[in-house]
Order: C-alpha cells, then structure tokens, then sequence
C-alpha cells in the first residue's frame, strides 16, 4: 500500500469516531444545592448575593437550573443560602413535613406595580403596565408571573 492510501483510510477513520451530532453540555457548578449554569441574561437582573445590576457582555453569570436564582461569577461560590429546591423530596423534608404539619404557603394575588420593580426569588425585572407580577400578603414578597 503507498502512503497516499493509508493516509486517505485514516482520514475516513477518523471521520466516524468523531462526535456527529452530539450534544454539548453547559458545565454546572454545585454550590449549596443550586445547579448553576452561566446564562446571558437579556433583562436587567439583580444579583443574589450582592444585590447589584448582573451587566455585560457575553455570559454576565450563572443561574440555578432549579429555582431559577441569578449571581455574579464572582459571586457564586459566596452564596449563602441553600436551593429550596434541593431538598423538597428528601426523606428527612418528606418526615418533617408530614409529622409537624409546618408547609405554610404564600397567599399571591396579581398586583400592579406603579414603579419598575424586581422579583425577589429570582432578580428579573418585572414588565408590563398593568398586573407585572405577584405579591404575598403577608409578607410584601415580589414574584413574577412564570413561577405560580
């Protein structure tokens, strides 16, 4: 066989194993129970941790795939409060809150809000000129409307 060939059923060696139509993945980082992933944000967002604007180019931070909370790069790994989500099914949450009989809701009711506000849970920006979003009851807490 001459060189040629063997370089051409190489090639078409390679050709098969490589990854045709494979997904890639976005690399999640763990921290407290929250799945972040970084995300471009097209909204003004605030941040989590530091409550400041997340503004930029490109990828500005990470969001949890669960409860949808927005940080700063630098300041995912500072997040001091656990994902409600992570452990909503648990065995032990499961025992708690079956034994105690303690889940008490929030009571939201649509509301329109009269100067730009954000939601609590997870920093966007509520929009719109008339009922923006949701607000508790009885204890003044901001949500928008994608997550009731």
């Amino acid at each position: 066989m001459s060189t040629s060939s063997l370089l051409r059923e190489n090639n078409i060696g390679r050709a098969i194993t490589r990854r045709r139509g494979a997904v890639k993945h976005n690399k999640v980082h763990i921290v407290r129970g929250h799945k972040l992933v970084a995300k471009f944000f097209r909204q003004p967002t605030f941040c989590a941790f530091c409550k400041d604007f997340l503004w930029g180019f490109g990828k500005q931070g990470y969001q949890c795939q669960a409860c949808q909370t927005a940080v700063h790069k630098k300041c995912h790994d500072k997040l001091l409060t656990k994902c409600p989500e992570s452990g909503r099914e648990s065995e032990n949450t499961i025992y708690l809150r079956e034994r105690f009989k303690i889940d008490v809701p929030h009571r939201f009711r649509t509301h329109t809000f009269m100067s730009p506000t954000f939601c609590d849970h997870c920093g966007s920006m509520l929009y719109g000129l008339f009922r923006q979003g949701l607000r508790c009851d009885g204890k003044n807490v901001k949500c928008s409307l994608g997550y009731f």
